[in-house]
């Protein structure tokens, strides 16, 4: 097994992974031995395992069947809503709102429009921050 790590822990240890924890977290999970270590030693031994390539072909395999699980669940996967979008941006019969409401719903799908949220303090002043267990 990959530096040491039993089949379990391997699984245990991707499974974490594809569920959105950070390698550091996922290690100490699947090796529960290695919370009592400093963080960089779990984080270099997580990453030398994490780029194993036996490691790598159990996270593409889980990763495609947690993938294929979700996408029975929708109504329609997020290629298929692509398609219809981009038939109506490309149908010349179409009304141009509706092909310009195709593009816009695209571009937002896609990521390209930044949203920016901007904070402001009491009576519109600077935001003061405070960590947890200081005093002002």
């Amino acid at each position: 097994m990959a530096l040491g790590a039993t089949e379990k822990e391997i699984t245990v240890f991707v499974a974490e992974i594809i569920a959105g924890k950070s390698q550091r977290e996922a290690y100490r999970i699947a090796r529960p031995l290695s919370r009592k270590w400093k963080d960089k030693s779990v984080d270099d031994r997580a990453s030398a395992l994490f780029n194993k390539v036996e490691v790598q072909h159990r996270y593409a395999e889980m990763l495609a069947k947690a993938t294929a699980a979700v996408e029975k669940t929708c109504v329609m996967t997020f290629a298929e809503k692509r398609r219809i979008l981009m038939n109506i941006a490309m149908d010349p019969a179409e009304r141009k709102e509706n092909v310009i409401k195709a593009i816009d719903l695209d571009n937002k799908m896609e990521g390209v429009y930044v949203n920016r949220t901007e904070l402001t303090g009491a009576g519109g002043g600077a935001v003061e921050f405070v960590w947890a267990g200081e005093s002002e």
